[in-house]
C-alpha cells in the first residue's frame, strides 16, 4: 500500500510542479531556432571590388580646330578605350587609361590631307562611380595627348615620303563617359554608353564622341 501511494504521488506531484516552473516563467521555453538563408554565390558576385578592367569601342564623329584644320572639320571616325586598375569601394575604381580616336580609310579626305589616317589618344589616369545596383557608370579619364598623321595612296599604300608617322603635337586631353551594364556571369558585365574625347594644346582642339559598347570585369 506504501508503495501504491508513493507512485500516485510522482504521478500527479511530479506535472504539477513542472507546470508551475513554466508558468513562472513562461520565457524559457525551447524554442527551434530558423535556418539562416542559404547564400549560393561567394562574396563579390554582382559586386564592382578587386581587379578592374574594361574595354569600350565604338563610332564618333569628331572635329577639329587649329593651324592645322581648315576651319572647321567634321568627320567619321572610331572611338575605344582601355581601363585596368583597382576598386576602392563598392561604388569607385581608380584605374589606369588610354582612350583614343581615329580614322584609317585611304579614300576618306582628312582635313588638309588628300587621303590619310590620322590618330588621337590620350594616357593618364581616371576614376569610375557605379551606380548600384542599377549598374549605371560615370567615368573620367585625363592625361597626355598625342596627335599623329600618314598620309596613303587610294590604293591604301603609305607615301614613300610618309612612311613615317609626322608627328605634329602634343597637348593635354580628357575623357568621360556615362554607360549602363548588364551581369553576364559573377564579374563580367556588358553594356552600351556614350564616350567623349577632347583634346587641347597651342595648336588646336580636336573633339570626338560616339555610342560605344562596353565590357567589364570586376
Amino acid at each position: 500500500m506504501g508503495m501504491l501511494r508513493g507512485l500516485l504521488c510522482l504521478f500527479f506531484v511530479l506535472p504539477l510542479g513542472a507546470f508551475s516552473a513554466l508558468e513562472a516563467h513562461p520565457g524559457r521555453h525551447y524554442v527551434r531556432p530558423k535556418p539562416s538563408p542559404a547564400n549560393h554565390h561567394g562574396s563579390g558576385y554582382h559586386q564592382h571590388d578587386g581587379f578592374f578592367m574594361r574595354f569600350t569601342g565604338g563610332p564618333a564623329q569628331a572635329e577639329s580646330m587649329g593651324s592645322f584644320s581648315e576651319g572647321d572639320a567634321n568627320i567619321p571616325m572610331g572611338i575605344g578605350g582601355f581601363a585596368i586598375g583597382s576598386s576602392l569601394s563598392s561604388s569607385w575604381s581608380l584605374h589606369f587609361s588610354i582612350v583614343g580616336s581615329g580614322v584609317s580609310d585611304p579614300n576618306t579626305p582628312v582635313w588638309q590631307r588628300p587621303h590619310g589616317a590620322r590618330d588621337h589618344a590620350i594616357v593618364g589616369f581616371g576614376l569610375t562611380y557605379h551606380l548600384m545596383p542599377s549598374n549605371v557608370y560615370f567615368s573620367f579619364s585625363s592625361g597626355h595627348a598625342v596627335h599623329t598623321i600618314d598620309r596613303v595612296e587610294r590604293s591604301g599604300n603609305v607615301l614613300p615620303e610618309d612612311r613615317r608617322p609626322e608627328h605634329l603635337w602634343d597637348g593635354y586631353g580628357y575623357s568621360a563617359s556615362v554607360g549602363k551594364e548588364w551581369w553576364l556571369s559573377a564579374n563580367w558585365s556588358l553594356g552600351i554608353a556614350f564616350q567623349a574625347l577632347m583634346i587641347e594644346s597651342s595648336e588646336g582642339r580636336f573633339t570626338s564622341s560616339g555610342p560605344v559598347l562596353s565590357v567589364t570585369y570586376n
